[in-house]
């Protein structure tokens, strides 16, 4: 029986091969959170998302005591997008075709680089790289996207969603022979744009707090960080 607290991951349990669930700490008394823990440890799931505030000292230590690793620093950032839609910049495109390219899916497997699916090393081989290929194979198909940016030649990419006010950014990258020439601006420029289209007030993004590539990309283009959320891996029951 699943201890009420901790949502059960169907797609995660599918991807990894056994199941995982999430827990969101902030939405929990510390007494609740204590009683949740401890039903973890009875091995009903072999991986737990353990969700908290940054500056929660509480909740954070309580998951720290309970075994949980820290992967992740997860950062949100947000800016007001212009009225009416900005020009968009040279060379930037919507991708359109039925599949990805190699060389897209190349460079959606390089914007997971400080993916903590990537960086833990108890996630199992293979999983980090199916989860991305999946992730830019269905938002070419327009499952988890509503649009793909690519530079020309493929040299960058990024996802688009339109997710209420916000138009929402979700996979980015810029090919490491390609870094240093205004790729990234003109992708936040063309993200600035279609969100503006698409009747958009606000352009978000969530990213790694240990990516400081990223962060400072978003901070240059005029984002304001507006969240921050400590994330951990709660392993138990057999290996």
């Amino acid at each position: 029986m699943i201890q009420p607290g901790v949502e059960n991951l169907s797609w995660d349990s599918a991807l990894f091969g056994f199941p995982v669930g999430c827990v969101q700490a902030w939405r929990l008394s510390p007494g609740d959170l204590e009683r949740v823990l401890g039903s973890l440890a009875a091995g009903a799931f072999r991986l737990t998302y353990l969700r908290a505030d940054w500056e929660d000292s509480v909740r954070r230590r309580m998951v720290e005591q309970a075994g949980a690793r820290l992967v992740d620093r997860k950062v949100t950032f947000r800016k007001a997008l212009p009225f009416p839609a900005p020009p968009w910049p040279a060379g930037i495109r919507p991708f359109r075709g039925p599949v990805p390219t190699p060389g897209l899916e190349a460079l959606a497997l390089a914007s997971g680089l400080h993916s903590r699916f990537r960086l833990d090393p108890s996630v199992p081989s293979g999983v980090f790289e199916t989860l991305y290929l999946t992730w830019i194979r269905r938002s070419v198909r327009k499952e988890l996207a509503d649009e793909v940016l690519v530079a020309d030649g493929e040299t960058a990419f990024l996802t688009l969603s339109r997710e209420g006010e916000d138009a929402t950014i979700g996979l980015v990258a810029v090919g490491e022979p390609h870094r240093g020439r205004g790729l990234g601006k003109a992708l936040m420029a063309a993200a600035e744009a279609w969100g503006a289209e698409h009747g958009g007030r606000f352009l978000s993004v969530v990213t790694q707090g240990g990516n400081p590539a990223a962060c400072a990309l978003y901070r240059a283009a005029g984002c304001a960080l507006v969240r921050e959320e400590a994330i951990y891996h709660l392993w138990t029951g057999p290996s």
